[in-house]
């Protein structure tokens, strides 16, 4: 009986664990997306990382927040606009390891949905007529915007010229993101979380199966 009720703690436990990555591989859509423009930096390094990006010509957007249910995914990051060249930059609190600074990405969205991302950081490259994705882990933040300029360039032919604005916009822009190429990342990132949660679920079954039939019949 108490091994019963150890095992199915655990799974349960496994399930909530895993279960909640798992339902961003099959529903990105879940994903929430809140901004709030009165917040303030949330460390140092972002604050510091922002005064670059403000002699690039960008203008702070405030803090914001991608997550999923139960914080299956909890990005918490400083959002950036320049309208001028019409592109975001996102800055997290994370340092990558062995990098200079925080992990960061440049995001430029067109009008008929094409999407351009470049980070300092690994990320799954991705390369079709609608998408241009993909990650120069360690690359300065000069360095990433330059190539992501250069991506943009070769994507405003076909597509026009990329569009950035406020909260709203950028927030918008997240969610087309999580529909479109952002789906292939969570894939990605949470496959196993889709194998662990149905050994869990499983486990959790087979477990209570136990139990029960051992209280109907016990002895």
């Amino acid at each position: 009986m108490f091994f019963n009720a150890l095992a199915i703690a655990l799974s349960a436990w496994m399930l909530v664990k895993h279960g909640r990555r798992a339902l961003l591989f099959f529903f990105p859509g879940l994903v929430r997306v809140r901004g709030d423009a009165a917040a303030p930096p949330r460390t140092t390094a972002q604050a510091e990382l922002g005064d670059q990006l403000r002699a690039l010509g960008f203008e702070r957007l405030g803090a914001r927040d991608e997550r999923g249910p139960l914080r299956g995914l909890d990005l918490a990051s400083d959002g950036w606009a320049n309208p001028a060249d019409g592109a975001y930059a996102d800055v997290f609190s994370v340092r990558p390891r062995g990098g200079p600074g925080p992990l960061f990405y440049f995001l430029s969205a067109f009008d008929d949905g094409a999407l351009v991302l470049t980070a300092n950081h690994p990320r799954l490259a991705q390369h079709a007529a609608a998408v241009q994705a993909g990650g120069l882990p360690g690359a300065s933040l000069e360095a990433t915007w330059r190539a992501h300029q250069l991506a943009v360039q070769r994507f405003a032919g076909p597509h026009g010229a990329p569009r950035a604005g406020g909260l709203g916009e950028r927030a918008e822009v997240a969610r087309r993101w999580y529909r479109g190429p952002g789906r292939a990342e969570l894939r990605r990132m949470f496959g196993m979380s889709v194998v662990s949660a149905l050994v869990a679920l499983l486990l959790f079954a087979g477990t209570v199966h136990l139990l029960v039939r051992g209280l109907a019949h016990p002895g």
